[in-house]
């Protein structure tokens, strides 16, 4: 298979290569990865990497072998079927993307044709999304932290939450479980993906593809951040959303306020330029969704003249985009533009911390008023039925019969949530208005 590959390869140098690199982390000529441990460290080395549409498999098999030292291959199996080897093109318009992760890039630029990528010892398969799912990597968890119940521990002025190791004959897993079932690559567990718990050393063996691996990771990440975050401010102290720190910084610019004019000529690509420059976001057509319904870089954005002055960035960018259909999304740090209709299935994974909502009350006297607080002595009563029946009527109802869910995870007094980034900020809203209520008085005393 790799012969053909490298011919191609060799024909291919004889033309412009249509490659530019820049910034990357990883030295050139690095020798072969010889496990997959390092070949998974190479892949989340921060790297700037643009590709054409000229740019080919082949093309790509020589960058991660020479550059990074990542042997490669495409799985016939994978490819074939989809009418891809090795001279056929990747992306349809240029990717540009500076100081991400080598994974996400790949990712980035496999996805336009359903392909993605599983690791074969100390190689790296390109095959196509359907056909990753026959390639499964067990691989063993601790999760102690995250079964065994918990319970407050006062720090100072600080209320914590702590595992209870006296309660590790009552340990239970389903709920862990079933969050991952319901969170993690929720289809692929209708196939052959499947885990196991191991009550003798409170670890979860797993079974899935290499993407689903990483999801899973990024929960636990999240879950143990939480608790973390939590313990930090106190359980009851602004409670923190957890999710991508860069994905929080993204969306920290896209609350600043814009001052921008529009005209029927403008394109898209001028528009994301104009953004880059004045606020430092990189974008990226999703070809999933905007293919579909005939829009490129070279597309204008508005049919008549727009000005927007101190809106904020995300709002302005919002009403320009639904006048094509099409709606923006945050991936790590990189924003991605794509079709209505796609992004509804374009899921992003946070963790809510809900202590002070799900937690009893109790009536306490400040100020001459009797206020609603959480009742610290009751944190074992916790409940999350209320808030999540609250959120599932009135936060995008008809987003749950997709692909959205949410679970609860009482050991952190976590939700977590796998939704859109535009229903997440719905899902945001309505919790900030929920604390605050909590600030005004229930009954003023005589």
């Amino acid at each position: 298979m790799r012969i053909p590959l490298r011919a191609v390869v060799v024909l291919l140098t004889l033309f412009s290569i249509s490659l530019v690199f820049a910034e990357d982390t990883v030295p050139p000529g690095m020798p072969i990865a010889k496990t997959a441990a390092e070949v998974r460290d190479r892949l989340s080395q921060r790297v700037t990497l643009a590709v054409d549409e000229n740019f080919t498999y082949a093309e790509l098999i020589e960058l991660l072998e020479k550059r990074f030292g990542i042997g490669i291959l495409l799985d016939p199996k994978g490819v074939e079927p989809l009418g891809i080897s090795g001279i056929s093109v990747i992306v349809a318009e240029p990717v540009s993307l500076h100081d991400v992760r080598l994974a996400f890039f790949l990712h980035a630029i496999l996805d336009e044709n359903d392909l993605t990528y599983v690791l074969k010892g100390n190689v790296l398969l390109i095959t196509s999304t359907e056909q990753a799912q026959e390639y499964l990597d067990v691989r063993v968890y601790n999760v102690a932290d995250l079964v065994l119940e918990t319970k407050t521990v006062r720090d100072g002025e600080k209320i914590t939450l702590v595992p209870d190791p006296e309660l590790f004959k009552a340990v239970d897993f389903s709920e862990l479980l079933d969050l991952i079932d319901a969170t993690v690559s929720p289809e692929s567990w209708e196939d052959d993906a499947d885990m196991m718990e191991c009550y003798e050393t409170l670890s979860i063996a797993i079974r899935q593809t290499e993407r689903g691996h990483e999801e899973l990771e990024k929960l636990f990440q999240f879950l143990r951040e939480g608790r973390k975050e939590q313990n930090r401010r106190g359980l009851f102290n602004d409670p923190p959303v957890i999710r991508d720190s860069e994905i929080s910084t993204i969306l920290e610019i896209m609350a600043k306020p814009a001052t921008f004019s529009l005209d029927e000529n403008t394109t898209c690509e001028e528009l994301f330029a104009m953004i880059s420059k004045e606020f430092g976001l990189q974008f990226l057509l999703e070809a999933k969704g905007t293919q579909p319904i005939g829009l490129t870089s070279a597309s204008t954005v508005v049919a008549d003249s727009r000005r927007f002055k101190d809106v904020p960035l995300g709002d302005a960018l919002r009403l320009v985009l639904a006048e094509n259909g099409l709606t923006w999304l945050v991936r790590e740090n990189v924003v991605f533009v794509s079709g209505d209709e796609h992004a509804q299935y374009c899921m992003e994974l946070r963790a809510y911390c809900l202590a002070d909502l799900v937690v009893p009350n109790k009536i306490v006297t400040q100020d001459g008023k009797l206020l609603t607080v959480p009742d610290e002595e009751a944190v074992s009563a916790a409940s999350f039925t209320e808030i999540m029946d609250l959120i599932e009527a009135v936060v995008a109802p008809e987003s749950w019969d997709r692909d959205a869910e949410m679970m609860e995870h009482y050991p952190t007094l976590t939700l977590v949530v796998r939704q859109t980034c535009e229903v997440h900020e719905e899902l945001e809203t309505l919790l900030k208005s929920l604390r605050a209520k909590r600030q005004e008085s229930v009954l003023s005393e005589e």
